[in-house]
């Protein structure tokens, strides 16, 4: 489910050249689907309009972010290539940010961890609730640490 469209890409009046809007906007959403898959089981259902709208620009801020360092890769635009790298930052802090409240988007009963409790066939397999689990260790580390830079690491449990 596409959030954003080419209009709302943070582009300014920046010729994009032989690059395609629509192919970032694309590859933004398969990255945020890719991530909100391991919490919510997809399609996501109808959103409330805040939630909504934080996807629109996560989505817009990631695709305008991806869309410009590719712009910026063969040039010496330094301050074109930090314009896309903060704006693909700002994607990956609100994707942080939801994945640090999995209750978040008010979905009541769509979250990956509560359909896997209840044993419905819908969730993920992937999912391992148990403390032993690495990815679990790692997963909590990140939800619980993660505020743009990285601080230590250490065992939950």
């Amino acid at each position: 489910m596409a959030w954003a469209q080419e209009s709302n890409m943070l582009l300014g009046d920046l010729e994009t050249g032989h690059l395609d809007k629509t192919q970032y906007l694309e590859f933004a959403e398969d990255e945020i689907n890719s991530f909100l898959g391991v919490m919510y089981v997809l399609p996501l259902p109808t959103l409330s309009a805040h939630n909504a709208l934080t996807l629109k620009v996560t989505q817009a801020r990631l695709a305008s972010g991806r869309l410009i360092l590719a712009m910026a890769q063969g040039g010496e635009d330094q301050e074109l290539h930090a314009y896309g790298r903060h704006l693909v930052e700002l994607a990956m802090n609100d994707l942080h940010r939801i994945g640090k409240d999995y209750d978040l988007f008010d979905i009541t009963g769509n979250s990956v961890a509560k359909m896997a409790s209840t044993g419905s066939s819908r969730a993920a397999t992937s999912f391992q609730p148990d403390a032993v689990n690495s990815m679990s260790a790692f997963d909590i580390y990140e939800r619980n640490t993660y505020n743009g830079g990285f601080d230590s690491w250490a065992p939950q449990g």
